[in-house]
């Protein structure tokens, strides 16, 4: 079914117009792919911000897999737990980085989108 954009009657798919008002049909053509959001297209350029957060991301996960990796081989008490805090830590600030540069990535598209249509 299709909906005609003049007055809103339903109309079954192989109806060339609108049974109501006799507007043509505007489908798109069978296996045409949809236009690609505005959201989802790559803003002009990557903030500074955003790429220094995502190395950061990936600079704290080396350094919390190289403490666990050094954690294995030093002699320490209640290593297990030395380890597992430090794994989760580094996780968990990897995790709120790269979430603030996808915020800021985010914000950047929307604000060139929103100077693009001005």
């Amino acid at each position: 079914m299709w909906i005609c954009r003049n007055c809103g009657k339903e109309n079954p798919d192989t109806a060339k117009t609108c049974t109501a008002c006799g507007e043509k049909s505007v489908l798109p053509p069978k296996g045409a792919q949809p236009k690609r959001r505005a959201a989802n297209a790559p803003a002009e350029g990557t903030p500074f911000v955003a790429r220094a957060l995502e190395a950061a991301a990936w600079g704290i996960l080396a350094l919390g897999l190289m403490g666990i990796f050094v954690g294995l081989f030093a002699a320490i008490p209640w290593k297990g737990a030395v380890l597992l805090v430090l794994a989760v830590t580094a996780g968990s600030w990897a995790l709120l980085a790269k979430g603030v540069a996808q915020a800021v990535r985010d914000a950047h598209a929307i604000r060139a989108r929103l100077e693009r249509e001005e």
